[in-house]
């Protein structure tokens, strides 16, 4: 047994050999294990949903666009069902696509930083005007110092749940939405409250905000440090809980009810409002709409996934 030791594989070999991560395969060995999926299509203004296939999903995204505008296709799903995977087709197929020539693929990882994110959309791009913005971005993005930007953060987030709460209650006014969104409207609001207190920030939210931001910006193994969760909105033990003004205790309070139910509800609000609060974090708001100025050909299709 002793000599059989020095054969067995290590962890790094494991994982080398049983990839985990659809975005690490091959694509080779990917089309030759892939299997045909049932999908379902949903409109995005109506939410109307139909049966759909792959191919049903492949000619959404390469749909004519000759009007300049941009194609989105958004891939959502359950943890687990297989969203990188298809990605991963998609991306085959685009390769030996007949527009093939008239492509340019830009693929971007889970655990890119958002520098990485804006080099690998950058790259297949030539002239001045977007190395111009690559320069701008980069001198932004280092320019950050890790407190300064938590503290721009917790100020945005909170602009940002403001706006989600006024936007959901005017969906509910409407009979856009059900009217059981108004918990989620209460939610936000209270949330938005704890955030915006510079006594739970220099508490414990924090070393939240700064995770999240050192993650954004430096990349990450663990996609999980760019998202919230419920955990984080709970106080730690030694918190001067009572030192904090009234308003935000009863936001703490109203989150810690049914054993804490509503923080993860929270989180997921917040996880909702996080990206655009990153950009304006980061002046990528003012930086993308620069982008626009010059012209891409071809239009820009985007395949976001939910993860």
């Amino acid at each position: 047994m002793s000599e059989l030791i020095s054969y067995w594989p290590s962890a790094d070999h494991v994982r080398e050999c049983l990839r985990t991560e659809a975005e690490t395969i091959d694509d080779a060995l990917l089309l030759a294990v892939h299997e045909p999926v049932s999908l379902r299509k949903r409109a995005a203004h109506t939410g109307l949903e139909t049966e759909a296939n792959e191919r049903d999903l492949l000619d959404a995204l390469m749909r004519p666009s000759d009007d300049g505008s941009a194609v989105l296709v958004a891939i959502t799903g359950a943890s687990g069902v297989g969203k990188s995977h298809m990605v991963k087709w998609l991306g085959a197929q685009l390769l030996r696509h007949p527009q093939r020539d008239r492509l340019v693929i830009v693929t971007i990882p889970k655990t890119a930083s958002l520098r990485q994110v804006v080099e690998r959309m950058l790259e297949p791009l030539g002239g001045e005007a977007y190395a111009t913005i690559k320069r701008d971005l980069n001198r932004a993005v280092d320019a950050m110092e890790e407190n300064r930007a938590a503290e721009l953060l917790a100020a945005t987030l909170g602009e940002e749940l403001e706006s989600y709460a006024r936007n959901l209650q005017e969906a509910v006014q409407a009979n856009r939405v059900a009217r059981d969104q108004v918990a989620r409207i209460n939610v936000a609001r209270k949330v938005r409250t704890i955030v915006r207190d510079a006594q739970v920030r220099d508490s414990w939210l924090q070393t939240v905000l700064i995770r999240i931001i050192r993650s954004s910006l430096e990349g990450t193994g663990d996609p999980d440090d760019r998202r919230f969760h419920a955990g984080d909105l709970e106080p730690p033990s030694d918190a001067p809980i009572n030192d904090f003004p009234q308003e935000t205790n009863g936001a703490l309070n109203l989150l810690a009810r049914n054993d804490g139910a509503d923080r993860g509800r929270a989180a997921e609000i917040l996880q909702e409002v996080l990206d655009p609060a990153l950009r304006s974090v980061f002046g990528f708001t003012e930086t993308f709409r620069c982008w626009r100025r010059p012209k891409i050909d071809p239009p820009v299709r985007v395949v976001p996934v939910q993860i």
